[in-house]
């Protein structure tokens, strides 16, 4: 079963064919279609059925699956078409869909500036100060560092500035470069 989104024009093609001979043959009469809502017994919409050009026997039905016409998000639909052809009534389900309110293919609509601007849609995250961070852990973890009089001195890329500057101390909190236990940020 196919998801879909609200507001999306569904298109899906049937075709008829002789009851006897099974041959592909336009339908006596106009077919037509009835949409249905997950266990409802009444149809939500009738779409009209139009026939393909110089097709014989190809049918298309155009779903406009929005909110006016009664469709809604998190429900299931089963579309039915009714024909008679040589004189034989016929039904058939040709298709059914699920209805959510994103498809994957919204991931594509947004641009890379979207995504990484200050209005991509995920509330409280400034995407700039995130990158910020980011490149500071990665220079704390890759770039020169010096133990130094009981502190860790790290460097940025250049190798001269000090980016980071931890207070190096044993278990019992007294200053240490052996036996570290824990270290404390300073200010460089």
């Amino acid at each position: 079963m196919a998801t879909r989104k609200l507001g999306d024009t569904i298109y899906l093609d049937f075709t008829t064919h002789n009851p006897t001979s099974g041959v592909v043959v336009d339908a006596d009469s106009g077919p037509t279609c009835e949409v249905f809502e997950d266990d409802n017994d009444t149809a939500i919409l009738s779409p009209a059925v139009t026939k393909r050009t110089s097709k014989t026997g190809d049918y298309r039905v155009p779903i406009e699956a929005t909110s006016d016409n009664g469709f809604e998000v998190g429900k299931s639909y089963n579309v039915i078409v009714s024909a008679t052809v040589g004189g034989v009534a016929v039904k058939s389900r040709i298709g059914t869909f699920t209805l959510d309110s994103k498809r994957i293919d919204d991931l594509n609509d947004l641009s890379q500036s979207d995504i990484l601007s200050d209005a991509t849609p995920i509330s409280g995250v400034d995407f700039a100060t995130v990158t910020l961070s980011v490149a500071m852990i990665k220079k704390i973890q890759t770039n020169k560092w010096k133990i130094l009089n009981n502190q860790l001195i790290i460097y940025d890329d250049n190798g001269t500035d000090i980016i980071a500057v931890f207070d190096l101390k044993d278990s019992a909190g007294n200053p240490s470069e052996s036996n570290v236990y824990e270290r404390d940020p300073t200010t460089p």
